[in-house]
């Protein structure tokens, strides 16, 4: 593909392709009542001392998750880039906001190992990705974990 030659001529090493097409909404997502009914608030100041004790340290530009709350099985969580990055960057969806997007699978019941455990899981593969709009700095996030070894991410913008 001519997208393949680009990375070949420039050294960059394609890594995944994609099909994007158009499309009005996400249908039965609603991410505009926020936080969600029911869901209760999740402290999160030792997220990323017990992601680096895992062996995952991430700097402060992929600190991203400010705010969690679970409901049930369900985690939801805000993430936004710090000030100084703009979501206007090129980018559908800036790398370091969707990194911290990732973060709230932190906060799954089996995603940060216990002291017996220091197995971390990180996505690897993904299926059904469909993108509805670019260029968010903020986000909000819900994550279910449908079945072992498998999470879905749904995200929106500030306005759900």
């Amino acid at each position: 593909s001519p997208l393949r030659d680009v990375y070949k001529r420039q050294g960059w090493t394609c890594h995944a392709t994609g099909v994007l097409s158009a499309a009005d909404s996400v249908a039965g997502l609603d991410l505009s009542v926020w936080p969600p009914q029911g869901a209760v608030s999740v402290p999160i100041d030792d997220v990323y001392e017990r992601l680096a004790a895992s062996g995952l340290v991430y700097g402060p530009v992929f600190q991203g998750m400010c705010n969690a709350w679970r409901r049930g099985d369900e985690v939801f969580a805000d993430v936004r880039l710090p000030e100084e990055f703009t979501a206007d960057s090129g980018f559908v969806m800036h790398p370091a906001l969707l990194d911290a997007v990732l973060h709230a699978g932190a906060l799954a019941d089996r995603a940060v190992p216990d002291a017996e455990d220091e197995t971390v899981q990180l996505p690897f593969s993904w299926s059904g990705v469909s993108v509805y709009g670019a260029g968010a700095s903020e986000l909000r996030v819900r994550l279910t974990v449908p079945a072992p070894e498998r999470m879905s991410w749904e995200l929106a913008d500030g306005s759900g």
